[in-house]
């Protein structure tokens, strides 16, 4: 009776009857669970697999909510850290395609044409097969088989000075050229062209030796002659013998420039001489072939002073030469050491174009072909308050010139005593080989291909990668520039903004009636370095870059900017 009151009484206050009877089991249940609890604690850590291990997923309330987990400070400053390297990462990687996608167009202009994006391709670097013909070398022969006697080396002095006359300094600009000398003499006012009676204007690049031994520059009763004569320097292969005839034609060369001052504008002053040297090189670093030009020149010099010149006199003079050097210091006849100079040829055409009327703003393209060497120069030029100066961007002197194409062409003649000489067209170079012209095209591919990687590696340097965004001041030069063969190798210059006009002579040229303008360009040189020597300078080399436009275009400023 009391137990089933009991019993109601729970009911009432909300008591399940099946409790008592399942808290055992529950405990039971509980104690259970924790003891597997201890044995997968027991198991991790005795190293068991990852996946006894991992987090149980969040189960969703029956009432549809995802109760968040509550973060420390700790973990709130991690994920922050983590949100900020992401965006950093993205930052960067975006930052990366507009750069590429916006690259500067580093090249020619006072503006930046941006919408204009395509890539300049980039020359090979790759090394053409062609070699200079093994039979290019310079004779020497028949040197020593003339007028070998002991008076050959006795020194009589050619000698006409006046003291009297009023002192005047005078410079000589010598481009000792392969197939021809050019000389221009020059005061601080005015240049004039010297002519070499029979040769004219432009003087073969040859030396004559008579039946005596005597050497001269005139063809006529000569029993031999000696061409090739500045092969050595640009190869670096040269001899006593080849040493010994370029002394004595620049020797030569020198008596008659001297003789022209005679019959001058100058004739009524006694002259002080500066002589500027030019040298087929594309450095001033050059030292060791600087060097060894200067100092044949410096003899040349001193030994166009004697009456008669032979091969004897010139290699004696070359083991020793005090005896003449002294004899020449007493009458004050030696050039002093600040008054030889030699400076790249290049250089001495960007002076005398810096020094015309019609001289540009920034970027220009000079390409000079020569017999001997191929020169491609880019160069830069800026007025900054009222100075005009000037820089170069790239450059290449290669010994690619109008001779050495023609020693290639020539290994293919049939009869070996004729010659390539004087021909312009290709079409007359396959008659003479006796060749179509496809022939002679694959013949040349090699040459070719070789003058084409050098045009390249100089404009696609300057480029950098990009085309041209403004026209570029181009000059063509050097008796080369006729041949067909090269004008077909010029034809990529088409693919860039060039203005070729020709070279300008500067006002101080004074040529005579009978010299043809036309030919000015070929005296480019020799002008450039009839200028005193502390205004030829030195090119500096820079790199190019762009600029923000400041003012309108004006076609008649081309431009490139340098650093």
């Amino acid at each position: 009776m009391l137990k089933e009151q009991l019993l109601k009484i729970k009911e009432q206050l909300g008591f399940n009857s099946n409790d008592s009877e399942s808290g055992s089991a529950k405990e039971d249940t509980l104690n259970k669970n924790n003891s597997n609890k201890n044995n997968k604690t027991l198991k991790l850590r005795r190293g068991s697999s990852s996946t006894e291990s991992k987090k149980p997923s969040r189960v969703k309330p029956k009432d549809g909510t995802r109760k968040s987990k509550k973060r420390s400070k700790n973990d709130d400053y991690q994920l922050k850290g983590k949100r900020e390297t992401v965006k950093s990462n993205k930052r960067k990687k975006r930052k990366k395609i507009i750069k590429q996608q916006e690259a500067p167009l580093v090249l020619i202009s006072d503006f930046i044409s941006s919408e204009k994006k395509t890539p300049l391709k980039v020359a090979e670097n790759l090394k053409p097969k062609y070699l200079i013909p093994k039979n290019f070398v310079s004779e020497r022969k028949g040197l020593w088989d003339f007028g070998r006697k002991p008076e050959d080396t006795t020194l009589i002095f050619d000698i006409n000075s006046n003291e009297q006359l009023q002192e005047k300094d005078l410079v000589i600009g010598l481009d000792f050229g392969t197939a021809y000398t050019k000389v221009v003499i020059a005061d601080e006012t005015y240049a004039y062209p010297v002519m070499f009676e029979e040769a004219g204007y432009l003087l073969p690049s040859e030396l004559y030796i008579t039946k005596d031994g005597t050497l001269t520059l005139n063809k006529q009763k000569s029993a031999l002659v000696f061409t090739k004569l500045k092969h050595p320097l640009l190869f670096g292969n040269y001899t006593e013998d080849d040493n010994i005839v370029i002394i004595a034609f620049l020797s030569l060369v020198f008596k008659s420039s001297r003789n022209w001052v005679a019959t001058s504008p100058f004739r009524s002053h006694n002259v002080n001489w500066l002589l500027n040297a030019g040298l087929a090189t594309d450095s001033y670093h050059n030292i060791t072939l600087k060097e060894k030009f200067g100092a044949l020149v410096d003899l040349a010099w001193n030994v166009s002073y004697l009456d008669r010149i032979t091969p004897t006199i010139i290699k004696t003079l070359i083991k020793d030469s005090t005896q003449l050097t002294n004899k020449l210091e007493q009458l004050h006849l030696t050039l002093p050491h600040d008054c030889l100079s030699v400076f790249p040829e290049y250089v001495a055409q960007i002076s005398g174009y810096m020094n015309s009327p019609s001289k540009r703003n920034y970027s220009h393209l000079l390409i000079d072909v020569g017999a001997g060497t191929l020169d491609i120069v880019m160069f830069t030029t800026k007025s900054i308050d009222g100075e005009w100066r000037y820089s170069t961007n790239a450059k290449n002197i290669s010994n690619l010139g109008a001779d050495i194409l023609k020693a290639h062409r020539e290994q293919y003649l049939t009869d070996k005593n004729s010659s390539l000489d004087s021909l312009l067209k290709n079409v007359e170079v396959a008659n003479k080989l006796s060749i179509s012209l496809d022939e002679l095209n694959s013949l040349d591919s090699e040459f070719a291909k070789a003058i084409n990687l050098r045009l390249r590696g100089v404009i696609g340097k300057v480029a950098g990668g990009y085309k041209f965004a403004a026209q570029i001041t181009t000059f063509i030069c050097g008796g080369g520039r006729e041949i067909e063969f090269y004008q077909k190798q010029l034809d990529i210059l088409k693919n860039h903004p060039i203005d070729l006009i020709d070279l300008p002579p500067p006002n101080r040229f004074q040529p005579p009636k009978d010299f043809e303008v036309e030919m000015f360009h070929r005296f480019s040189v020799a002008l450039g370095l009839s200028y005193d020597p502390y205004n030829i300078g030195e090119c500096e080399v820079n790199n190019v870059e762009a600029k923000i436009p400041t003012s309108k275009y004006s076609p008649s400023e081309y431009i490139l900017s340098s650093k």
